[in-house]
């Protein structure tokens, strides 16, 4: 009986160690905060920066010619939309119709005025995105953002810029980055039909 007590007695101890741990940093979405902006939407990336990469001699400032204000847009308060996936390359591909489907019903609208913006892994450190025009239905598959994706997006409902390569920001306040990949933060605006690179 006496050692029942105790061998329960140590297995309630290590129970509660365990929920005190601290949470991994394995999987955290970048570290630029979402507290920082009000409804940005931040992807996830799947790294951690490592000691080199915060080694301040990789930090650079990043200078904005352009900002989320610079291209401000009203927010469609209307009915949404479903996607229309009449015409679309990938019509007949039931995994890609479904996902698509479902993300729209969760997600409304967080780009650029009445577009919701989804993600999807195409692999280690690779996100595609999509746009769907949330008054339209049409879909963008063909968006012509430079790399993969694997550095992230920040993006605002109402406005239609969107910085590519958001996981390189070191601060809350994306004004320094690090180079220690040789990558740069991307300025994109939306023209309605695709990106274009604006700095």
């Amino acid at each position: 009986m006496k050692k029942t007590a105790i061998i329960l007695s140590v297995i309630v101890l290590i129970a509660g160690s365990c929920k005190n741990q601290p949470k991994s940093k394995t999987g955290q979405t970048n570290n630029v905060s979402e507290n920082y902006f009000d409804n940005v939407k931040i992807q996830d990336i799947k790294y951690e920066i490592n000691e080199l990469e915060m080694d301040t001699t990789y930090w650079v400032k990043f200078k904005y010619n352009y900002n989320f204000e610079t291209f401000k847009t009203k927010v469609f308060r209307g009915k949404l939309a479903h996607p229309d996936f009449t015409g679309n390359e990938f019509a007949e591909d039931k995994e890609y119709v479904d996902f698509i489907t479902e993300e729209c019903k969760d997600e409304g609208i967080n780009f650029g005025g009445h577009y919701t913006i989804i993600s999807r892994s195409c692999g280690c450190m690779c996100q595609h995105i999509f746009v769907i025009d949330r008054i339209l239905g049409k879909i963008f598959t063909d968006i012509n953002l430079n790399g993969d994706g694997k550095w992230g997006y920040v993006y605002k409902p109402d406005s239609k810029l969107l910085i590519a390569n958001s996981g390189l920001f070191i601060t809350d306040s994306l004004d320094y980055y690090t180079a220690f990949w040789g990558n740069t933060p991307e300025l994109y605006v939306w023209t309605g039909e695709k990106f274009k690179r604006i700095q």
